[in-house]
């Protein structure tokens, strides 16, 4: 009989590649059912919850990593769980040491020192530990990659105005990746170098716009996601700006796009005030906002990720291809619904956002497992039963479309259209939903996204050039 299991380890950080990967070979184990391991944040757990694997009586911190796990008998259990914690303690590449000690400026200092002035610190830890290590790592002179978890909003207000009185950059708390040079550092596409550089307060946001670039022709020069708390009212936007003065200063950068997903209008009209002095042109986009505020942050501000693309590559001098025209099947009652599954909260965003102004109201990002009566994007994160979630969605009378993402890159899962594709093959292709996706990468990424398209087309999945393209599909099979 299946019971499920788990182990915890208190305060103990891994990155979420690092996670995905556990996860991805604690289910190919023989006696696994199902597996997850993710921090114990209150979003990871309602995830977890939903899934159907939160253990009862649980209790735990944000701090702490939580292993789950369904077997075929307390064995099996007890020997995976044995090996993923083996895992867990193995160490590896940007795996920091703050997550077993703490963090000394002298350890900061040294290893500096052993890489013959490194000019960059990529720090993994949780809370004050995670926060004293890139205090140290400014201290030293360092930019700061901070890719940690429970650091607190003042700390991180404290840092970035420590990093900006030193010119420096500090980038998360909750950094995922950049492209800096042409060198893709955390979760990032292979892009060519060109004349676009990218700030953005979202990691999924800044791989849109860097691959629509380098797919329309041009490329970036650097891409440098600031964290999602940057444009807050309490941190202010201090990393956006400390990085557009970098990038207007960098001889390999003719224009620049801003992005950002979550800033308050003082804050916006704070960059936008930037943006209007820059001496090179500088795209604004501002996911979601309304009429007014793009009419504020002044002429080229972009509402979607999309119009952002193109509106840098016109900075430039170029032009947007056409986008190719794509199916737009017809379906019947009792189908009315659009279901989107996202693992890109940004993406989720803009395509809930585009879909909203065509068919109605959207609900979400939010994790269940129950379809509800309306039009949903959910932003999924790293949910490892995503395929199952997919399944559900195609076998629901009610769904109209199933939307869906891929993100592909360096530190991301190498075979990520195989088990969707498993999910959805039990149904057969008249009793299933169109499924419409978008695959944001590149050809020079680890999974080529031409290899991963003709995957999905093959088994009769609609792909979409660009996310908001695969939102307004899906919007007009509803309406059709």
């Amino acid at each position: 009989m299946p019971i499920l299991t788990y182990r915890l380890r208190p305060n103990l950080y891994r990155e979420s590649t690092i996670l995905r990967q556990i996860v991805s070979d604690l289910q190919a184990r023989p006696g696994v059912l199902r597996a997850t391991a993710a921090m114990a944040t209150p979003a990871n757990l309602a995830r977890v919850a939903a899934a159907g694997l939160l253990p009862t009586g649980l209790a735990c911190s944000p701090d702490d990593l939580l292993i789950v796990l369904e077997a075929e008998g307390e064995p099996v259990a007890r020997a995976a769980l044995d090996w993923a914690e083996s895992e867990l303690a193995r160490p590896r590449p940007l795996d920091g040491e703050a997550t077993d000690h703490a963090a000394s400026a002298g350890s900061v200092v040294e290893e500096r020192a052993r890489l013959a002035g490194a000019s960059v610190a990529i720090i993994t830890g949780v809370g004050s530990e995670a926060a004293a290590a890139a205090a140290s790592a400014l201290r030293a002179g360092m930019h700061v990659a901070l890719a940690a978890s429970g650091v607190s909003l003042a700390d991180e207000t404290t840092l970035k105005c420590l990093a900006a009185e030193r010119g420096l950059l500090l980038l998360g708390p909750d950094f995922g990746g950049a492209i800096v040079g042409g060198v893709p550092i955390g979760i990032a596409n292979v892009v060519r170098s060109g004349p676009i550089g990218l700030l953005a307060d979202s990691g999924t946001g800044m791989q849109e716009l860097a691959c629509l670039a380098h797919r329309w022709g041009s490329g970036i020069s650097h891409a440098i996601s600031v964290g999602r708390r940057d444009c807050s009212g309490a941190v202010g936007g201090m990393a956006m700006l400390a990085g557009l003065r970098l990038l207007l200063d960098d001889p390999a950068t003719r224009a620049v796009v801003l992005l950002t997903t979550s800033a308050t209008p003082a804050v916006a009209s704070r960059i936008g005030a930037a943006a209007a002095r820059a001496a090179r042109p500088v795209v604004l986009a501002m996911l979601g906002a309304t009429p007014a505020e793009l009419e504020a942050a002044g002429p080229g501000a972009a509402r979607t990720l999309e119009q952002a693309a193109r509106s840098a590559l016109e900075a430039i001098g170029l032009r947007a291809p056409a986008l190719p025209p794509c199916p737009r099947p017809l379906v019947a009652p009792p189908r009315r619904f659009v279901r989107g599954l996202f693992v890109g909260a940004t993406l989720c965003a803009e395509a809930a956002l585009v879909i909203g102004e065509r068919i109605g109201p959207v609900v979400g990002p939010v994790a269940t497992t129950t379809p509800p009566e309306a039009h949903s994007c959910f932003d999924l994160g790293d949910e490892p039963f995503r395929a199952e979630r997919l399944a559900q969605a195609a076998r629901d009378p009610q769904t109209a479309v199933v939307l869906f993402d891929m993100l592909l890159g360096v530190g991301t899962p190498a075979d990520q259209v195989g088990p969707l594709l498993a999910a959805i093959e039990p149904i057969e292709p008249g009793e299933r939903p169109p499924l419409v996706a978008h695959v944001c990468g590149t050809d020079d990424d680890p999974q080529p996204r031409a290899v991963q398209v003709d995957r999905l087309r093959a088994a009769g999945v609609i792909v979409a050039e660009t996310n908001a393209q695969a939102a307004r599909i899906a919007a007009s099979i509803v309406r059709r």
